[in-house]
């Protein structure tokens, strides 16, 4: 049902928009050094270069997830575009999707929440672990993130195959996996 369909798309944009500003809230406390929030104080200081501040967002498990999730929503949001070819697989991929950004919500509200406050606000944080104060890390763990967010577009649209039991989702896929 098209009316179904276009709720399903505004529910995917909002998704990628709650993503969006929770990820650059973060960005943000790392940013001002707000060090009254836990991911913040664990993982930067008022001495780390911008850089690296910017890479402690994804330095911990609850900024990662933040981060990978953001970008399966991104991934979403571009598999969901209005489109003049008619694709019958795009309301289950999109539904596989979105059920992978909410095993990201739920595993940031109950298990890795980044936005968990101490209670008090430390004159400085623990800084960044040297052994990710390198270049590398400023690149590498956001091009990893950005290949396992792309997978799950091929991945989405094999199961969506093997609900409808059509093997089409291959012409589909194609250029996803390249």
């Amino acid at each position: 049902r098209s009316d179904l369909e276009k709720f399903g798309d505004r529910g995917v944009l909002v998704s990628f928009a709650l993503f969006t500003f929770a990820s650059l809230y973060l960005l943000y406390l790392f940013l001002t050094h707000d060090f009254s929030n836990l991911y913040v104080a664990t993982h930067s200081n008022r001495s780390l270069p911008l850089a690296y501040l910017i890479s402690a967002f994804w330095a911990g498990q609850e900024g990662s997830l933040l981060f990978w999730g953001w970008l399966i929503s991104l991934t979403t949001l571009i598999v969901v575009r209005p489109s003049t070819a008619i694709d019958m697989f795009k309301p289950y991929v999109a539904s596989i999707l979105v059920i992978l950004q909410l095993f990201f919500i739920v595993t940031m509200i109950f298990a890795s929440n980044p936005f968990e406050n101490l209670g008090f606000t430390p004159a400085d944080g623990q800084g960044l672990n040297p052994l990710l104060q390198d270049p590398g890390m400023v690149w590498h763990p956001p091009t990893l993130f950005v290949g396992y967010a792309f997978i799950a577009v091929p991945f989405a649209y094999a199961m969506a195959g093997l609900i409808k039991k059509d093997e089409d989702w291959l012409k589909h896929v194609r250029t996803w996996t390249l």
